[in-house]
């Protein structure tokens, strides 16, 4: 139960960085195309940022309960340790499924590559390393 209970909150933290990477993209001066054909030019585009977090804060929890009741249901726990985790297979596999979408994003928005690396990364760290961690508090 651990598990699942450590992949919300390896989840909710992924809902709150997303909400900031969506706020930070929308609200960028100069921002045009997409976003100006969905939002009405008189909306504050900072006010955004709630109907996003409220998004985002459903679904990576639920995301981070997938993944931690797949850790938990496959026996991650109890494989080889390495580099700070308890399962360095089970954080390896994080690290591709975090990285996989960069190069697309990057061909796509080349601008914010960084933001891109950025969050691929925090996912990696948040369900490689900090879901092990906390599931073996419990």
């Amino acid at each position: 139960m651990g598990a699942v209970i450590a992949g919300f909150a390896a989840g909710y933290t992924m809902a709150i960085f997303t909400t900031i990477a969506i706020t930070y993209l929308i609200t960028r001066p100069g921002t045009t195309g997409l976003i100006d054909r969905i939002l009405d030019p008189e909306v504050p585009r900072g006010l955004v940022a709630v109907p996003v977090f409220v998004g985002a804060s459903l679904l990576w929890p639920l995301i981070g309960l997938v993944i931690g009741s797949i850790y938990e249901v496959a026996g991650f726990a109890d494989g080889p340790a390495a580099m700070g985790t308890k399962n360095i297979g089970f954080a390896a596999a994080m690290v591709v499924v975090g990285v996989l979408p960069v190069p697309v994003l990057v061909a796509l928005w080349a601008r914010h590559w960084w933001l891109w690396l950025g969050m691929g990364a925090l996912f990696a760290l948040a369900f490689g390393w900090m879901l092990p961690v906390l599931e073996a508090q419990w």
